[in-house]
């Protein structure tokens, strides 16, 4: 797949975080890690292919988050391949991803196992299968290569692999892996992953998703995501950098927070039964779901706490709890955010599976 594998020794010591309900500034948690993490950031040929038919399907054209629609890469996709959504492919996957997430993620992440093997797409086998809840991509595989063949795909990604190549070194830049890396080997001891491996695609812009991999005897977290180009509005440097950390650190926390949580599903199900009161969204429809979605955005803002200055943490976060509030239904994540911050404040080095007694607790009397 043209990955590229980058060797990174850290030994990291970030602080300047925030305290209390107001956020203000309070000491830096300083934490060093000796780890060493291969981290690969790519835009896999057929994997964009996926994304190409999505982009030019109605549910892509009509959908405000799924599809990155500002840009000239947008405009050339569209512009090559706009003409053909009366496909049988379009045609065929546009009510599996209209109606079920399982449909559209069940296409796309699963194209993340295929290539083109002396000019024919075939499954490589290196990752299984991807998103197991339903294989579309592979049920549709027939169709996959005759939109391919018929458009001249390979041509197109071909003539744009400056792009990738572009934006793939714009979102190193922006992005800190390794550093994610290292503070989460720290505060989640015992839990580590031997590679990071960022899949992105220009034409992605708020459907992210994250696997876990263990081949070969290493543990590999795979997180498929929006690229460098995601639209942030009219922020500096640091702000856009924490933004994209947001969304990267939030998919690839899941590998760390959902183990913990599995350990914990008795004590959640008791302190939790009224989750419905914290999450009006259509989306994560159980205790389990909803509580770790609160869990891998809390603990981003303590990643936050621990890396950005007081400003940009305290923007960043901001942002978040407005994020989660008002436009994914986490109506409670604000109380439940500061709650979480002002444990971890309490006790400096305290990890953070040492954390939920406490915060099963609260939130029992909370709900």
């Amino acid at each position: 797949m043209g990955a590229r594998y980058v060797m990174v020794f850290l030994t990291v010591l970030v602080g300047q975080g925030c305290n209390g309900q107001e956020l203000d500034p309070g000491l830096p948690l300083a934490y060093e890690s000796d780890l060493e993490v291969e981290t690969q950031v790519l835009v896999p040929e057929v994997y964009e292919l996926a994304n190409v038919v999505l982009a030019i399907s109605p549910y892509g054209r009509e959908h405000q988050w799924s599809v990155h629609k500002e840009g000239d890469y947008y405009q050339r996709v569209m512009a090559r391949f706009g003409g053909q959504s009366e496909h049988p492919l379009v045609r065929e996957i546009q009510p599996l991803i209209e109606s079920s997430y399982n449909g559209y993620y069940g296409f796309r992440e699963n194209a993340f196992g295929y290539a083109f093997v002396d000019e024919v797409l075939s499954h490589e086998g290196e990752y299984g299968v991807v998103w197991t809840s339903r294989n579309v991509f592979k049920e549709h595989l027939a169709l996959v290569r005759d939109f391919a063949e018929k458009t001249s795909f390979r041509d197109f990604f071909a003539a744009e692999r400056g792009t990738y190549a572009e934006q793939i070194a714009r979102y190193r830049e922006l992005v800190d892996l390794a550093g994610m890396a290292g503070w989460l080997h720290s505060r989640f001891p015992g839990r580590r992953y031997d590679a990071y491996t960022v899949v992105f695609s220009p034409l992605i812009r708020g459907s992210h998703s994250t696997q876990r991999f263990r081949r070969e005897g290493r543990d590999e977290a795979v997180m498929f995501i929006a690229g460098p180009d995601m639209p942030l509005g009219d922020v500096d440097d640091e702000l856009r950098a924490a933004l994209h950390a947001r969304v990267v650190l939030t998919e690839i926390d899941h590998n760390y927070v959902n183990p913990v949580t599995d350990r914990h599903r008795g004590e959640l199900q008791e302190a939790f039964g009224a989750w419905r009161e914290w999450n009006t969204g259509e989306n994560y429809q159980s205790a389990y779901a909803t509580f770790n979605e609160y869990m891998t955005w809390g603990v981003f803002t303590l990643y936050a706490a621990d890396t950005y200055a007081p400003a940009t943490f305290a923007e960043v976060v901001r942002r978040t709890e407005r994020q989660m509030a008002n436009s994914r239904g986490f109506v409670r994540f604000r109380e439940f955010n500061r709650r979480l911050l002002r444990l971890y404040r309490e006790q400096p080095g305290l990890p953070v599976p040492d954390l939920y007694a406490p915060m099963l607790k609260w939130l029992a009397e909370a709900s």
